[in-house]
């Protein structure tokens, strides 16, 4: 007897490595609200204050510090805010602290302050603290209003 075996025919292979590669990079947004004072009467002599939030997002691991403009009253500055009504100006400050020692600013200016921290990927809220001193009672009733800038530098 003869014996045949069957050879079946053997496929060859090439094996490779691919690489995959990404960069993350630095990022920031910044989500403000609005920080109203509600109805205030001057003449009560008492200050009117109030609190909002701003929520700062980073890429983890990244330092932010976020800066404040001083608004649009033509005599504003970070310790001396202004809500303007037509022609006439309600003086407000901000503040980063609750405790209101601490004016929220550019940090450049006098006694001014900025918010900072390091990014973890989420929303991290911080908190401001608002101001308006009594002592304004030449005022005329009227809505109020300012528009200020917030900076995040990253």
């Amino acid at each position: 007897a003869i014996l045949c075996s069957a050879n079946p025919s053997q496929a060859e292979t090439a094996a490779s490595i691919m690489t995959v590669g990404a960069t993350v990079t630095s990022n920031c947004t910044i989500k403000t609200g609005s920080l109203g004072f509600g109805t205030l009467d001057p003449s009560s002599g008492s200050d009117g204050e109030s609190s909002g939030a701003v929520a700062v997002t980073c890429t983890n691991g990244t330092s932010w510090t976020a800066s404040l403009a001083s608004g649009s009253g033509s005599t504003a500055s970070a310790a001396d805010r202004r809500m303007i009504n037509g022609e006439y100006e309600l003086s407000y400050a901000l503040y980063r602290d609750p405790a209101r020692r601490e004016l929220w600013g550019d940090g450049a200016e006098a006694g001014t302050y900025v918010i900072s921290g390091t990014g973890s990927g989420l929303p991290q809220p911080a908190s401001v603290y608002g101001r308006i001193a009594a002592g304004q009672e030449g005022l005329p009733a009227g809505s109020y209003s300012d528009a200020l800038g917030v900076t995040i530098s990253y």
